[in-house]
């Protein structure tokens, strides 16, 4: 199907993670009272809850984003480099709770339903590595993937998104959701 394509072209992107400093939570809406306690906590020290501008920001080179199956739906899954894996968590985001995906510069923002802005990436060319630098990535050179690239990438995540939005309807009328 369109959809089992799209999840196959977004296995393992290599990504530059934009990673806001209280990014804290690994799960986009896993736990719904600390997403409220953060939004609170965040409103409180200035940072907008609205527009997930808040918090300094990180450049992670080197993270990977895959969808994985899981029980609650697909996720979308932001992983760090193996050399940072120890000290970052993954972020999982649900499908099920993106509200879009759209262009932001040179890259690309996935936008929740309440319209907060959870993850922030630009799509990186695959690495290059030679047999000396194989196993270690902080000597890797990333470099930025064309337009046309980082487009594709964006209309994929879209698919997706759109095809859970329908996949969520029909759970509905079946009575299953």
């Amino acid at each position: 199907s369109e959809a089992r394509r799209a999840a196959w072209s977004l296995s393992s992107i290599h990504v530059r993670w934009h990673k806001r400093s209280f990014d804290g939570e690994n799960t986009a809406g896993g736990n719904e009272n600390t997403g409220n306690a953060m939004t609170f906590i965040k409103g409180i020290f200035g940072a907008s809850s609205s527009n997930g501008t808040g918090g300094a920001m990180e450049r992670v080179d080197g993270a990977k984003i895959s969808i994985i199956d899981a029980r609650g739906g697909p996720q979308l899954v932001m992983s760090p480099p193996q050399n940072r894996a120890t000290e970052m968590g993954k972020k999982r985001v649900p499908l099920r709770m993106i509200k879009t995906v759209r262009l932001a510069g040179s890259g690309i923002d996935v936008i929740l339903d309440n319209n907060d802005t959870v993850l922030k990436f630009d799509v990186l060319k695959p690495l290059q590595l030679s047999l000396d630098e194989e196993n270690d990535e902080d000597l890797a050179n990333f470099e930025d993937e064309d337009d046309a690239k980082r487009n594709d990438i964006m209309v994929q995540l879209q698919l997706l998104v759109e095809w859970e939005r329908r996949r969520q309807t029909r759970l509905l009328t079946l009575g299953i959701a």
